[in-house]
């Protein structure tokens, strides 16, 4: 339904209902509770008010109320609402007049709205979004999930939007389009547009335009649209509207629709005798395997080859597989991979010597056995050798099969609800549940597989929690209850007890334990805002000192009310320590909790989210990352391959082991994610675990997932046996340690957000390419003398600062660092106030020029001369032709047992391979390529996402 949209100057409360379109997604039951959960972005004000004032979900009538900061969807504080699932609609909007009125609606105000996160009363999951987004990368990310229609308001022309309701045709069939608006609220008479959609095929050119006349008035109009589609060929296409009158006045994102090339028993005809072609291949193949066993070759690579045409063999028929689903392109797509795939394998079966010989070799010791595994050096060891921990999410049945694709590790989830439900003061148990996860330790152990961390989870949890008079007053992003009842932790004591005391006190091979997944919080409960009303007087002594920081007039202490979006800065900046000091505070007691009951003592960690470079919201979410890194045994985090953020938490301590429990991969990019697996391991990454959830491992519905894409997973394979083949030098090269470092500051990242991390983002990528590793440092490590390790420290636009680490600083000048401010730097501290600078400080500092800044060659070869000028030891140097760093192009090294060993990978936007040339300490050299086996002369070519790790003591 869509209502008009006036300039709002005298608009009344205004509400939006939608159809999500859920018999879409196989919904029969029209009873629905928070498992249909939907979002919308918040379009706002020109004062930054967001429009919205809350969401009604339907089912169980809930509905939230947007706070302050314009955030959507905390599952905590939705509330019983109207009964919108009653009249069978999805979502309600609802806007009231006292925000409408201030919105000026000449600007374009997109809303965005897809299904999302599924069955959230049990996993409680929520999204908030802040709109505008801070980025286009968050716009893009929300927008994926438009899958049933976009809207976008016009103040001037009414609203329009569009859903496709045929996308899949054969050959000469017409796709279809239902086109629904109305016009400007103040048209006397129907207005007329003119509708263009277009068509781009694969290589982004235009296949097709169409015009359709479409009129719009007062009420809501609907169109049904046929696009013919004779004499295009089959394939993808991506579909674009555009309304025109007088210009263009709407564009919408792209829709992707389909076209077969051939019919469905043509097509179902010729894949069962490409399978049948491929059973055979397999066949050939594991007999080539079994001869080259025999003769002592390594055959690992082959076994995994062989493993991903045998799962193939059995997806592509699977009642969710994308035969059954009729995904003609997908599929013909997926047989060419297991083709090149399957010959591929069998011309390497061919030729043993160069392929199965024994520096191919793959370290048994990758695999469990009855000697215990070590933890040193940030890094797991096993016999002496180091060993990187891979696994998959969901994996446990698996274990078989996830061997033979080269992976060492298993992993689980154990949830609260399998011990206690309610009261919490008593215990049960879910004997079925526990009977499971006693089989796939066993079948971990049995196939030599570790299990190298579990997270007992408290973040699904029964209803009864929420409902709690006490335990449901406070949360978070998983942290479901209040931290500041003692409810809490005797619930968590009672879990532990049980959990370590019992079920893995016999389970050594459990080599940690992950206690809260992706953590969040935001107090303001009584007792939190009793302890924040002390922790003020501890810091400030009496009102009138914190009013004239603040600037402020509070009478006491105990009236201040929350001040997470309060006026004054420094208000603010409070709340943000104490609720981060609150969460670390909150954290370190349940680590006691679990230390008390495991009588084994192993390894601790917390797993954060890797988000924090793109999104402010976890500065008030109470996350310290370094406080955290102190208090596990490991330092955890979840995400893609982000080299910055590697860097980052291993500032902190390097000879703690990083753990990515939730990573990344995009099976749909092969090159791109296996260079993303050796840029990890680069960048001291020791453990992952692929990101990757149900059977077999991925969503069906996901182009990009594990199942739909052969290529992607054996390059996942190769990735993780490369790797384990290499790890010690690898190793060698991630403990090389940095002479430059980042700045740090949490008082910049909360005011000045986004011009703090994207300077950021722009110096780590051009230090990136500057042949050294990066580090960062903390406020904390310069107050504590940690500057002293570095040559350089460099300042990506800290504009606030706490005016008591100019002294380190200074020191640090002093003592002979070069520090480099870019943009605007040691303006205010952390309550607005004007920070004086000393006048030697002053003197002391660099800067980089603006048009050496903007230009990134220029930026490159600035900070290229500049680390030699500070004396920063770079013994290799790869450059091109001109004797430049190449942009994109990042090289490290190491020094293992005499021999240097050279590490490069190309993050390079030029499509075509890079000529470079190698030197070491200044004398021009070549090397061998580890991964291939194959001779690096000293001046070769790089494609773009290449990789190679050289032995530069081999010709």
């Amino acid at each position: 339904i869509i209502a008009p949209c006036n300039d709002f100057k005298d608009s009344d409360n205004w509400r939006l209902y939608f159809d999500m379109g859920r018999e879409s997604l196989g919904l029969k039951v029209p009873k629905l509770d928070r498992t249909d959960y939907v979002y919308a972005a918040i379009p706002t004000s020109p004062d930054g008010v967001p429009l919205l004032e809350y969401v009604s979900f339907p089912g169980g009538h809930y509905h939230h109320q947007v706070n302050d900061e314009g955030y959507l969807f905390n599952i905590g504080t939705i509330e019983r609402a109207s009964a919108i699932g009653d009249k069978q609609w999805d979502m309600e909007l609802f806007f009231p007049a006292k925000l409408m009125r201030g919105f000026k609606a000449e600007v374009n105000r997109p809303f965005i709205f897809g299904s999302m996160w599924g069955d959230t009363d049990k996993i409680n999951r929520e999204l908030e979004t802040i709109w505008p987004p801070q980025t286009k990368v968050d716009y893009y990310y929300f927008s994926r999930f438009a899958n049933y229609s976009d809207m976008v308001l016009r103040g001037k022309d009414g609203a329009f939007g569009y859903r496709v309701t045929k996308s899949k045709v054969n050959k000469d069939e017409s796709w279809t389009l239902k086109v629904y608006g109305i016009g400007a609220d103040k048209a006397k008479q129907p207005q007329t547009f003119e509708l263009m959609i277009e068509a781009k095929g694969a290589t982004e050119a235009m296949a097709r335009t169409w015009t359709v006349p479409v009129e719009f008035g007062k009420e809501t109009t609907w169109y049904d649209i046929e696009l013919g589609t004779a004499g295009l060929e089959g394939g993808i296409y991506q579909l674009s509207l555009k309304l025109h009158r007088d210009g263009t006045v709407v564009s919408t994102l792209d829709s992707p629709v389909e076209i077969r090339s051939y019919s469905h028993d043509e097509w179902t005809k010729n894949i069962e005798a490409g399978l049948v072609e491929l059973k055979q291949s397999s066949e050939i193949l594991g007999k080539k395997i079994s001869a080259l066993e025999s003769k002592g070759y390594e055959t690992a690579y082959l076994v995994s080859a062989k493993e991903v045409i045998d799962l193939f063999l059995a997806y592509l028929w699977n009642p969710q597989g994308d035969v059954k689903k009729k995904k003609y392109v997908s599929v013909s797509r997926q047989m060419k991979e297991l083709k090149q795939i399957a010959t591929q394998a069998l011309a390497e079966a061919d030729k043993p010597e160069k392929y199965a010989a024994k520096w191919r070799t793959v370290p048994q010791e990758m695999f469990m056995d009855s000697t215990p595994t070590e933890i040193r050096e940030g890094m797991f060891w096993h016999h002496d050798r180091p060993i990187f921990m891979n696994g998959w999410v969901g994996s446990m049945g698996f274990p078989a099969t996830m061997k033979k694709l080269g992976f060492n590790t298993l992993q689980a989830d154990h949830n609260i609800t399998a011990y206690i439900k309610s009261p919490i003061d008593k215990v049960i148990v879910n004997q079925s549940y526990i009977d499971q996860w006693n089989r796939g330790y066993d079948n971990a152990i049995k196939h030599g597989l570790y299990w190298s961390h579990t997270q007992p989870i408290f973040g699904y949890i029964e209803k009864f929690v929420r409902d709690h008079p006490k335990l449901g007053r406070c949360n978070g992003h998983f942290i479901p209850f209040c931290l500041e009842t003692e409810e809490t932790y005797q619930m968590l004591d009672l879990y532990y007890g049980k959990f370590f005391g019992e079920l893995c006190s016999n389970q050594p091979n459990i080599l940690s334990f992950c206690l809260m997944n992706e953590q969040e919080y935001s107090g303001g409960c009584e007792d939190f805002m009793r302890m924040y009303h002390q922790w003020l007087k501890d810091k400030y002594t009496t009102v009138e000192k914190l009013n004239g920081l603040w600037k402020t007039d509070y009478k006491s202490f105990d009236v201040i009310p929350r001040t997470n979006a309060h006026k004054s800065q420094g208000a603010r900046f409070d709340w943000i320590l104490f609720n981060r000091k609150r969460l670390t505070d909150s954290s370190e007691r349940i680590f006691e909790l679990a230390r008390k009951h495991d009588p084994l003592k192993r390894p601790l960690h917390t797993k954060p989210m890797s988000h924090f470079w793109k999104d402010p919201t976890e500065v008030y979410a109470g996350v310290d990352r370094e406080a955290l890194a102190e208090m596990g045994d490991f330092i955890a985090y979840d995400g893609g391959p982000q080299p910055m953020h590697s860097d980052y938490i291993r500032s902190f301590d390097p000879d703690k082991l990083v753990y990515n429990s939730e990573a990344g991969f995009r099976f749909d990019k092969p090159e791109e994610s296996y260079q993303g697996v050796w840029e990890e391991a680069a960048h001291g990454l020791a453990a992952r675990i692929l990101w990757v959830w149900s059977f077999p491992w991925g969503y069906w519905s996901n182009e990009g997932s594990s199942c739909r894409n052969p290529a992607g997973l054996l390059s996942a394979s190769k990735a993780m046996l490369d790797t384990q083949r290499l790890a010690p030098e690898i190793h060698a090269v991630s403990r090389t340690p940095g002479q430059i470092a980042i700045m740090d500051s949490l008082v910049s990242r909360a005011f000045a957000f986004k011009e703090n991390i994207d300077t950021m983002h722009d110096l780590y990528d051009t230090l990136h390419s500057c042949q050294t590793p990066v580090r960062f440092i903390t406020e904390k490590q310069l107050r504590n003398g940690l500057y002293k390790q570095y040559r350089v420290i460099m300042v990506p636009a800290v504009r606030y600062l706490e005016a008591d680490l100019i002294a380190p600083l200074q020191q640090f000048v002093k003592e002979g660092g070069k520090l480099l401010l870019i943009g605007d730097c040691f303006k205010l501290d952390q309550y607005g106030r004007e920070i004086n600078v000393p006048a030697e400080l002053q003197s002391n500092t660099l800067a980089i020029s603006s048009a050496s800044w903007t230009d990134k060659d220029k930026r490159l070869q600035y900070f290229d001369k500049l680390l030699t000028k500070a004396g920063v030891q770079r013994p290799v140097r790869v450059e091109d032709g001109n004797g430049k760093l190449v942009d994109g192009i990042e090289v490290l090294w190491a020094v293992k047992d005499e021999r240097p060993i050279v590490f490069l990978a190309s993050f390079s936007e030029n499509p075509q391979p890079v000529e470079l040339t190698l030197k070491w300490n200044g004398q021009k050299t070549g090397g061998l390529d580890l991964i291939t086996n194959e001779p690096v002369e000293e001046t070769f070519r790089l494609k773009p996402f290449g990789v190679k790790l050289l032995d530069l003591s081999k010709k």
